[in-house]
């Protein structure tokens, strides 16, 4: 799972590969198409004999929202991969037992396959998106023929860069008042449309939408939100993943992994802590605990963490919490310093890296590259006759290989730590269990029925406040009797509220049956499951 990443139909391939080997335990579906027309593909994984995915608590797990963050597709096939082939081992076998996991590995097929099969870049869909069509500036092409698309650096007295006197690699930013040297203008490797000889100035992208940003959750138009598409779930794929998370309810936990900065991500995007329910900042609280436990993340808010106050509207993540009470999460996967050892993990540790000079960081990512990985990621300048410039050189990082997604080298460790971290809040989820069961004849003809009812898990069977407060359906138990009896005392179908971490609530009947009757107690609750006894009078 690691040695490549995949194309499309590769990714079809496999998927229904493990349909065919795993009938049992792993079912495909097609929930939408793309804009291109590809089918989006969903795995549902659980024990089907142990009874209905819907029935069980459920983890969503997405990946490749974004076209070039390719590891993440890599993670969700690790996770279905190990899932399957350890399904016979005990605490993997009780996981599919009593829970489902939907896994959708790439949400965005048409831009993974443009990103995949060409030297180009894109965030999200190959929709031209806001314009139809590039009319001026320098655009992104492969002049060089050698299947990247780098940089390219041409000599200008104006320009605002310089070569690093302590690596000639590396290009570093002019000052305000520096003289005497050779300046440069950095480019992204690529001719200039409409060129007139003038100054140089970048096209707008032709590929313009963020699918992280075409979600309901506070979104707002493009010339305020960058990427955000003429309305909310404005793109196929967005409106099929949005579907598909409506249609299962019992959705609890949702994560959608992405390969920048190697944080994990919670809400708001757009606002600070303030409006959070004091229960579930305490919740995520908790989950931190569990993220740096086991994947090393520290778990941080968009608003205020990340963005250091700067708002990200109409992400899946804030929509997911706040429209359907989720508790959800971004993932960054993946950060290039951070492997090398350059920027500390831990983030509150980061602002001082964050702050120190960027010609040292640049420099110490060129020596890691070099010892680590034999120089393979970063391309020496080499001269070319541009045709609109004349002599330029090109070259620099291979971007896709080392900075947006991690080299091979890295990934086994990466996929590792973040199945140990999905597993665990899988097995956190609500899980309703039924304890405690009496049926005593108190009198001739007349039975005393009583259950306990507990929740098996970390998390309560609500998950959130927000979810609660949004209203959705909480624990409730049904009794049904064969005709020959009737209820003396009770109620049939009894509300119970919602069950904390362990919290139990008893109830009971009084029935009049005959004896060797076949009396069912179900217990339902939209996030922590359904389940079913069978009792008889004896």
């Amino acid at each position: 799972m690691i040695d490549k990443f995949f194309l499309y139909e590769e990714l079809k391939d496999i998927l229904y590969k493990y349909q065919a080997d795993y009938p049992a335990m792993c079912r495909v579906e097609v929930i939408g198409h793309s804009y291109e027309g590809r089918g989006l593909l969903a795995v549902t994984v659980t024990n089907f004999d142990a009874g209905s995915p819907d029935d069980k608590p459920a983890l969503y797990l997405e990946g490749n929202m974004h076209a070039g963050e390719v590891t993440s597709s890599m993670v969700c096939l690790y996770v279905l991969d190990f899932l399957l082939h350890n399904s016979h081992r005990s605490d993997i076998k009780h996981l599919l037992d009593y829970y489902t996991l939907y896994i959708n590995p790439r949400v965005s097929p048409d831009g993974a396959e443009k990103y995949l099969t060409t030297p180009y870049t894109l965030r999200s869909s190959v929709r031209p998106y806001p314009d139809r069509e590039v009319e001026s500036g320098l655009v992104p092409e492969d002049i060089d023929e050698n299947g990247l698309i780098l940089q390219m650096r041409v000599k200008h007295l104006d320009g605002n860069w310089r070569i690093s006197g302590l690596d000639p690699r590396l290009m570093v930013q002019r000052k305000p008042d520096e003289e005497g040297a050779e300046f440069y203008h950095v480019y992204p490797e690529g001719l200039v449309r409409g060129y007139d000889g003038g100054k140089v100035t970048l096209a707008k992208a032709l590929w313009g939408l963020d699918f992280n940003r075409n979600y309901p959750a506070n979104w707002v138009p493009e010339h305020l939100q960058k990427g955000a598409g003429p309305y909310p779930l404005s793109e196929p794929e967005t409106r099929a993943v949005a579907d598909y998370v409506m249609s299962h309810p019992n959705i609890c936990v949702a994560l959608s992994l992405h390969t920048t900065g190697e944080v994990a991500l919670r809400p708001f995007s757009t606002a600070d802590d303030s409006g959070l329910p004091r229960a579930d900042l305490d919740l995520y609280g908790m989950v931190a605990d569990l993220a740096k436990k086991s994947a090393a993340y520290d778990l941080i808010p968009v608003f205020g963490g990340l963005n250091k106050g700067t708002p990200s509207h109409g992400d899946f993540k804030d929509w997911a919490y706040e429209h359907l009470g989720i508790l959800s999460l971004t993932i960054e996967l993946w950060e290039a310093q951070v492997a090398a050892g350059i920027m500390p993990r831990s983030w509150p540790g980061r602002q001082q890296f964050l702050e120190s000079e960027w010609e040292s960081k640049q420099l110490a990512l060129l020596r890691w590259n070099d010892q680590a990985h034999g120089g393979q990621f970063f391309v020496n300048w080499e001269r070319y006759t541009h045709p609109q410039l004349g002599e330029v050189e090109i070259g620099g990082w291979r971007r896709k290989e080392v900075l947006q997604n991690a080299p091979y080298e890295h990934r086994e460790e990466l996929c590792s730590r973040n199945l140990g971290f999905i597993l665990v809040l899988a097995s956190a989820m609500p899980r309703l269990k039924l304890n405690k069961k009496e049926f005593e004849e108190v009198e001739p003809g007349l039975w005393k029925l009583a259950v306990t009812l507990t929740n098996a898990g970390l998390l309560p069977t609500k998950v959130t406040d927000k979810a609660e407060a949004i209203g959705i359906e909480e624990v409730e138990v049904r009794l049904s009797l064969p005709s020959s009896a009737f209820l003396i005392d009770g109620v049939l179908v009894q509300k119970l509220g919602h069950l904390e971490s362990q919290g139990e609530r008893r109830v009971s009947w009084l029935i009049k049956a005959e004896s060797g009757s076949e009396v069912v107690i179900k217990a339902s609750s939209s996030r922590a499951g359904k389940i079913k006894h069978v009792l008889h009078a004896k």
